[in-house]
């Protein structure tokens, strides 16, 4: 595998520690590659209410992991924007503003959504994005059978 620039998984790596030094009740351990381009934060599960938060971060990108949730963050504004926007996120998940909603089927979970308390209007998703097709043009009656 080719070698691929670890400055994004650096500045994670040198930030986050920071961050860690500051609050050290947080368990957590790490993992870093030999050539630095990845590397795992893993911060267990630290209360019977609560949920694991894992982190990692590649040459390109950082994925953080909630509970069973997880979102995509890439560098293209720039390392330091994406570290201290990913590591923000961290810091509140680890706090009682934010939470993981599990949904479930017959005891089974199938989504996971990342809510932010606000005390205007209590627990609200943290991001929302709706999307639809524009492909074809849409019928004039409802859609009660499709073929192409």
């Amino acid at each position: 595998m080719e070698n691929r620039d670890p400055a994004l998984c650096r500045a994670f790596v040198k930030r986050a520690k920071e961050l860690f030094q500051d609050n050290p009740r947080a368990k957590h351990s790490w993992s870093v590659d030999a050539d630095e381009d990845h590397c795992i934060l893993d911060i267990p599960e630290q209360a019977p209410e609560g949920f694991s938060v894992t982190v990692q971060a590649f040459a390109d990108e950082i994925i953080l992991s909630a509970g069973g949730a997880h979102c995509h963050f890439d560098a293209k504004a720039g390392i330091e924007s994406c570290v201290e926007t990913v590591l923000g996120l961290v810091r509140d998940l680890l706090s009682p503003q934010m939470r993981v909603r599990e949904l479930r089927s017959n005891n089974r979970p199938y989504r996971w959504y990342i809510e932010v308390w606000t005390v205007s209007s209590g627990w609200r998703r943290r991001s929302t994005a709706t999307f639809s097709g524009t492909i074809l043009e849409g019928k004039q009656s409802a859609i009660t059978k499709t073929t192409f």
